[in-house]
């Protein structure tokens, strides 16, 4: 169980942080008397209410977790390139939904690496990116640098600029 004040994970949001823990105050809603976090998204409005024992949710990571990840991100995106998956589009949404589905951040900067290569070759002819990339590469980087800004105590908009110069451009 997470404690009052954690900063948590959750897969739909993004950071939120744990505002309270209670038994369930909407019991036309929950049938149970169990216990539910209360939850903030931290870049957003939304209250969530989940009950503890929810599968949804992850501590984020630390500060020293989350600067070995920026640490091994060259190796990791090198890799990524040399895996470069070719997707239909027919098939796109549902391999990016199976790259956010864990919560990984590695899954995550595998996901984004993809979009940016993708961008780039698309750019590069001339064209833009398709609608279902648009969205997953909002989501995506909402999700990924939303956690490390927490973890490492910066600006999220920060945190972006900085590591897409640094690893993406």
């Amino acid at each position: 169980m997470f404690d009052v004040g954690t900063y948590v994970m959750y897969n739909r949001t993004g950071v939120c942080q744990v505002m309270n823990i209670g038994s369930n105050s909407m019991p036309d809603v929950f049938e149970n008397d169990d216990l539910f976090y209360t939850l903030k998204a931290v870049y957003g409005t939304e209250i969530i209410y989940l009950p503890v024992d929810s599968d949804k949710l992850r501590e984020i990571v630390n500060k020293e977790a989350a600067e070995l990840f920026l640490k091994k991100t060259p190796s990791l995106i090198e890799q990524f390139r040399e895996e470069d998956p070719k997707v239909e589009q027919r098939e796109l949404s549902n391999f990016y939904k199976s790259l956010l589905a864990n919560s990984d951040m590695e899954d995550w900067l595998k996901l984004l690496s993809y979009i940016y290569r993708k961008k780039e070759v698309m750019r590069n002819g001339g064209k833009k990116l398709c609608q279902t990339d648009k969205i997953y590469e909002d989501k995506v980087e909402q999700l990924m640098f939303g956690e490390l800004s927490i973890a490492l105590d910066r600006d999220r908009d920060e945190v972006r600029s900085r590591f897409i110069e640094r690893f993406l451009s």
